[in-house]
């Protein structure tokens, strides 16, 4: 048994992933901003249209602009366009405030979707009655393994109809 490592002793087990992480480096795991990717941003797609209430909302064919933390954020940039953004939870809402300012100019022809990972539960999800919170996933297609979930949230275009109806449902 000792010879095949089979006694249940830790031979060998610090050398590899079952050990205890460095603390440094799972507190900087925590907090890392998801990595954008072309498979990151289709399965959060799939992810707003699964959600009842934002299904009509997305917009496939557009093409999307990605930002992340150390992205220049200009206002005029995100005038008119849709955002794909990657954030850690330090910037997401200075982000998200940033957005909504922007938004509000030109709301019908632009939307924002925020990938965060989720460190805090309800930092972010009161910021804004337009802001939808989609949902969290622990397996979305990340080039880096997430240490806690992603959270999801999604500015869609205005569209008077449609929150008319939402809130008619309610």
């Amino acid at each position: 048994m000792i010879r095949e490592c089979t006694d249940g002793l830790s031979r060998g087990v610090m050398m590899t992933n079952l050990s205890r992480p460095n603390t440094a480096e799972l507190l900087a795991d925590i907090f890392r901003p998801p990595v954008f990717s072309v498979d990151l941003l289709t399965s959060v797609l799939d992810r707003v249209e699964e959600h009842p209430s934002l299904r009509s909302t997305v917009l496939r064919s557009q093409q999307w602009l990605r930002r992340s933390d150390f992205s220049d954020w200009i206002r005029s940039e995100l005038l008119h366009q849709h955002t794909f953004w990657c954030l850690s939870s330090q910037f997401a809402k200075q982000a998200m405030l940033l957005v909504l300012q922007t938004w509000c100019e030109s709301p019908t022809d632009s939307s924002h979707i925020f990938v965060i990972p989720r460190v805090m539960q309800w930092d972010f999800g009161r910021i804004a009655k337009y802001i939808s919170y989609v949902g969290q996933s622990w397996d979305l297609p990340a080039s880096v393994y997430p240490t806690v979930p992603l959270m999801i949230f999604y500015l869609p275009p205005y569209n008077h109809q449609l929150t008319f109806d939402l809130l008619c449902a309610r």
